[in-house]
């Protein structure tokens, strides 16, 4: 069983606070450490705990690793657009490279059966989408 860890959680929620304004978690301070990771919560201290789906606008959405990782990449980058407004044009139109790519070849291993091919497999199933 997937669960959605408590930092991917909160990498969702702080991307959707972005779209209106710059989020207080991606601004780098001194005491921040290099990959970023003093500004998110622990289990213990929030008493927060794993859930099964990741929550955006009070709707649950499965996760797996892949969108997980591409999150955490996408929370960087927006790291990066706030703390250095002068790369925003460069910075922006790499997200968009990014996220199309990841797109292009989400659907072209689920809808393009490129998964069929590459892992050997007869048919996909919700097992090997889930995974």
């Amino acid at each position: 069983m997937n669960v959605v860890p408590v930092a991917l959680q909160h990498i969702a929620d702080v991307i959707l606070d972005s779209a209106v304004r710059d989020s207080p978690d991606l601004i780098i301070t001194g005491t921040s450490v290099p990959n970023g990771t003093s500004s998110l919560p622990s289990q213990q201290a929030n008493g927060s705990t794993p859930h099964k789906y990741l929550r955006i606008e009070d709707r649950p959405y499965f996760c797996v690793a892949a969108t997980g990782d591409v999150l955490g990449l996408l929370f960087d980058y927006l790291k990066l657009a706030v703390n250095l407004p002068m790369l925003n044009i460069d910075t922006m139109g790499r997200v968009i490279e990014f996220l199309k790519a990841f797109n292009s070849r989400t659907c072209q291993v689920v809808l393009g059966a490129g998964a069929m091919r590459s892992a050997g497999l007869k048919n996909i199933t919700a097992k090997h989408l889930g995974v």
